[in-house]
């Protein structure tokens, strides 16, 4: 697979057609993926996901597509999909055809997908541009955190009266291990990976 894509990876970045940020769970790839396409909508866009999960009422319907999850198990299963995945006893997953969508409408694909559909995308039909967003040592990620719960607190003191606690959803995150998987997303992946950012501040790391 890596011998058929080096044509594809010398190619500039501006002649891709997808930019694939890669990282460990947690490191913030999908801050990184909204922010750039808020910046620059006319030329970078994103996927909607597929979804075998029931429509709730709540639910808007730009958010996913919805299938039967026999069809979309039939999809799967013929290679429909460039990744998926269970969660709560329902199927998610990403459509090759909704990466073309994006593409044929002129603008860069921009997807934080799993190390291990790399290896399904990085060829001359979608010419990605893999980016590795690379965790920083294990004392600026404890920082993180402690900012994080002083924002949780700060929040549940403000809400506390409030039913609506959605916006208390920040991540918490384990230092030690987003380290762990980030080198090891570097030691198994980074024959793939065209540019390698370490976060150590997000907007710093956005504006790379």
């Amino acid at each position: 697979d890596i011998c058929l894509y080096e044509e594809v990876a010398r190619m500039p970045p501006f002649a891709r057609k997808c930019l694939l940020l890669i990282g460990a769970h947690g490191i913030k790839r999908r801050t990184l993926k909204s922010r750039l396409i808020e910046l620059d909508p006319d030329r970078f866009g994103t996927i909607k996901p597929h979804t075998s999960r029931p429509l709730r009422d709540s639910d808007e319907l730009n958010t996913y597509y919805y299938m039967n999850r026999n069809e979309m198990e039939d999809e799967i299963e013929a290679g429909g999909f460039l990744e998926h995945g269970i969660y709560d006893e329902h199927l998610y997953g990403i459509k090759f055809d909704s990466v073309r969508r994006v593409i044929q409408s002129g603008k860069m694909c921009v997807l934080d997908i799993e190390p291990m559909a790399l290896k399904l995308i990085c060829n001359k039909e979608f010419m990605p541009y893999v980016v590795f967003i690379k965790a920083s040592n294990m004392d600026h990620l404890r920082h993180i955190q402690y900012n994080n719960d002083k924002q949780k607190a700060s929040q549940m003191r403000t809400k506390s009266n409030m039913s609506n606690n959605s916006s208390l959803n920040l991540p918490t995150i384990d230092p030690e291990q987003i380290v762990m998987e980030s080198d090891a997303l570097e030691r198994d992946y980074h024959t793939y990976f065209d540019l390698t950012l370490v976060v150590e501040d997000i907007d710093k790391t956005f504006e790379q």
